[in-house]
């Protein structure tokens, strides 16, 4: 593995910038994941705009996207849920970039057979249909 990735950086003006970035390691608790592929949700043009210092933004760089899916490449100390080479997918911040580290508490595995670009869109939707969903014995116009 090398030391640097490429990366969609804001906060450097009104679009993504395709840059170098060194490659992020993991720590205690968490896992880091090659990243095949990354989707774009409703959070990522905001974060652009808010971000973009030629308009009043805050102008500080960050790595752009949450969604990702991809394979487990190295474990932080003290994770034994996951083993390298795992497929998983999940929502982070900084997942347009070929490299992603997260908390192995919240990496989602990837169904087999299910490819990187389909998987990646899943995360927020599928956590959006959860948190959506009424519960069991709820009745409509009633508070739960």
């Amino acid at each position: 593995m090398t030391d640097t990735m490429r990366a969609l950086v804001g906060g450097i003006g009104p679009e993504w910038v395709l840059g170098e970035v060194p490659v992020p390691r993991p720590g205690p608790g968490e896992v880091l994941i090659r990243n095949r592929a990354a989707a774009t949700n409703n959070a990522d043009i905001p974060m652009l705009a808010e971000a973009d210092p030629t308009h009043g933004g805050h102008g500080k760089e960050f790595i752009a996207g949450f969604e990702y899916a991809g394979e487990v490449a190295a474990l932080g100390e003290g994770v034994d849920t996951w083993q390298v080479g795992d497929p998983v997918m999940g929502s982070i911040p900084s997942a347009f970039a070929e490299y992603v580290v997260a908390d192995h508490r919240f990496v989602l595995p990837r169904p087999e057979g299910l490819d990187p670009p389909i998987a990646c869109a899943l995360p927020t939707g599928l956590l959006t249909v959860t948190v959506r969903s009424p519960p069991p014995g709820s009745r409509p116009g009633r508070a739960c």
